[in-house]
């Protein structure tokens, strides 16, 4: 375990966000999978995804924060949520199905453009300094 927290202290920041931000879109393509199952299953889904991932999301933060690991798993979570909790708004007759490959299409984007967000993070440092 310490070193673990040695490795973790070694990281930079701009390594420290690539992985939060990682974290955050693995959370998300969880998400995905889990109301893809949901939905399949239950012909009501979305009190079950939107009570079931906002628990899910707690119970990680909870378990983040305890263990000292780095917060991102609970935040995409958290997203989810938030995604479930607006899609009947934003499709009223919408499948669930669909929410749940959507999800999963914002978090596998989000995985592999985050090298593509740090860079356009500096570029903004870089020019908020002049």
């Amino acid at each position: 375990m310490a070193a673990e927290e040695a490795s973790e202290q070694e990281l930079t920041e701009e390594q420290a966000q690539k992985k939060q931000l990682r974290l955050i879109g693995f959370g998300v393509v969880l998400s995905g999978f889990i109301a893809l199952l949901v939905a399949s299953v239950s012909t009501r889904p979305h009190g079950i995804l939107l009570f079931g991932l906002g628990a899910l999301a707690v119970a990680t933060l909870v378990f983040e924060k305890t263990q000292g690991a780095r917060v991102g798993l609970s935040l995409g979570f958290l997203t989810a949520t938030i995604g479930v909790w607006l899609w009947p708004y934003l499709e009223p007759d919408g499948s669930y199905l669909v929410l749940g490959f959507l999800l999963i299409g914002i978090g596998v984007i989000n995985v592999l453009l985050t090298p593509l967000s740090l860079y356009f993070r500096r570029m903004g440092e870089r020019l908020a300094e002049r």
